[in-house]
């Protein structure tokens, strides 16, 4: 990968992991999560974290599939388990999206000069 690419990358990518640090230690300090959020949860991050992968490795069509497959779970987390969250977690998790389609962005137009 060349090297202005690895930085432009990573900068995008950097709130993301700050929010989603942030989203971790709510789960483990401010509320029980359930189990099945938990799986949930797990899912989300091995589809994700392999989406990175792929991204800062230039297989952009498979990172393609797989940010499509955790699509789904994203939505089921949020619509199943966020919706009696406090307000503040609740910004977390906005952030966190927003912070994610951003990084999104960055990298389709990286890629494909949009």
């Amino acid at each position: 990968m060349e090297p202005m690419r690895l930085l432009v990358l990573s900068i995008a990518l950097a709130p993301y992991l700050g929010f989603v640090a942030i989203d971790a230690w709510m789960h483990e300090k401010a509320r029980r999560v359930p189990r099945a959020e938990q799986w949930l949860h797990g899912g989300i991050a091995f589809t994700i974290g392999a989406f990175f992968v792929l991204v800062f490795s230039g297989a952009d069509i498979a990172a393609g599939i797989l940010l499509l497959l955790s699509l789904p779970m994203m939505v089921v987390d949020e619509i199943g388990f966020h919706g009696h969250l406090s307000r503040r977690e609740r910004l977390v998790h906005l952030a966190e999206g927003l912070s994610l389609l951003v990084f999104i962005g960055v990298w389709l137009w990286m890629s494909y000069r949009l």
